[in-house]
């Protein structure tokens, strides 16, 4: 079939009229304003076969599923066939009843993911303009591993919170965690996804709350069984536990240290080395208590001598510059003191005393 026919400067396509099965050949001469033209002989030249709407799109190629940081990735070879407007990926062992993935889609990548492991073949087959799929499908499979169970699940009480806290996954494509509350993981109600090692969440209504968690890596895959915690809650109490021990009153019981009992009070040991005492007693509530615990201490002292700055002819490296811990003692200013010696105490209770 021989046709003559012209176009506009800079047009990029132009249509004719043919009849299937005929074999149309191309030559595109260029000229000018002036009617001169190109050498008819030298340009370009190219056959093409008109199969019309019954040919089928070509089987595609190159088609490929991996497991990748980003997900379940597809990637396929683009079709050189002009009319080729789109792809269609399906799962299942064959093309027909298979499940849809995505269809009509244009690109040459394509990414999703799955909950489940197990092995997964992919099929995918090009459309074309005319709504035409290929004949063939291209196939591929992928195996996808289970994430191992969470270890070292555990939930402790704070106030009105329950704080979760679990070790990390040996996996190296483990990118985070599903908690659930609930007693069985398909009958539970989802509550985060976290990517660290810890979560504080509210205690409900309940006496025992129940939280469930599942690993998940790249590809969406959870771990095949979850670790479960129970947490006992306690309710908090709207009073205060005081809890009173007079120290004077019971003749100071406790540990001491520098400290000599004179009368109703303690009294520090009167000698020249004498730089720190302590007395320490223990505290029983005699109950147990879920609570915050706030220790106050009275505590009243006197010295009966003090010791300034003229008077500390002793070396900087001496036993008398030290502190317990081998704290070395330094002046503030020129007119500092120093409280020392003779050191006498009344009080509840007092954990420690020194210079």
């Amino acid at each position: 079939m021989e046709f003559h026919g012209t176009t506009t400067a800079g047009a990029v396509f132009y249509n004719i009229n043919a009849n299937m099965g005929e074999t149309l050949e191309f030559k595109v001469v260029a000229y000018d304003g002036a009617g001169r033209t190109a050498s008819y002989n030298t340009a370009p030249y190219w056959e093409y076969l008109v199969e019309g709407a019954s040919a089928l799109p070509a089987q595609v190629k190159g088609f490929k599923v991996e497991k990748g940081m980003n997900g379940i990735e597809f990637s396929w070879d683009k079709s050189p066939e002009l009319d080729v407007t789109g792809y269609e990926i399906r799962e299942g062992s064959f093309w027909e009843g298979a499940t849809t993935v995505v269809e009509n889609y244009a690109g040459t990548r394509f990414f999703t993911t799955k909950k489940n492991s197990g092995l997964y073949m992919y099929h995918i087959k090009a459309i074309d303009m005319l709504g035409n799929v290929s004949e063939q499908a291209a196939t591929a499979t992928l195996m996808l591993i289970a994430p191992s169970i969470v270890m070292g699940f555990s939930s402790v009480q704070n106030g009105d919170h329950a704080v979760l806290e679990w070790r990390k996954n040996p996996e190296v494509d483990v990118i985070g965690y599903e908690i659930r509350s609930g007693i069985s993981w398909a009958n539970s109600q989802h509550v985060v996804y976290v990517s660290g090692t810890s979560y504080s969440i509210p205690v409900g209504a309940t006496a025992i709350d129940s939280y469930l968690i599942k690993a998940y890596d790249t590809a969406g895959v959870e771990s095949l069984v979850a670790a479960r915690v129970n947490q006992q809650v306690t309710r908090s109490q709207s009073h205060n536990a005081v809890h009173v021990v007079d120290a004077t009153a019971l003749g100071y019981p406790g540990a001491m240290m520098g400290f000599s009992r004179v009368s109703s009070r303690l009294e520090g040991e009167d000698a020249t080395e004498t730089e720190y005492a302590e007395y320490v007693q223990e505290m029983d509530m005699q109950k147990r208590y879920n609570a915050m615990v706030t220790t106050q201490e009275i505590v009243t002292a006197k010295s009966d001598e003090v010791r300034t700055w003229k008077d500390m002819r002793f070396g900087w490296n001496s036993s008398k510059a030290s502190a317990p811990g081998s704290q070395r003692w330094m002046p503030m200013t020129s007119a500092c003191s120093r409280k020392s010696r003779s050191m006498w105490v009344n009080g509840t209770r007092t954990s420690s005393l020194g210079r």
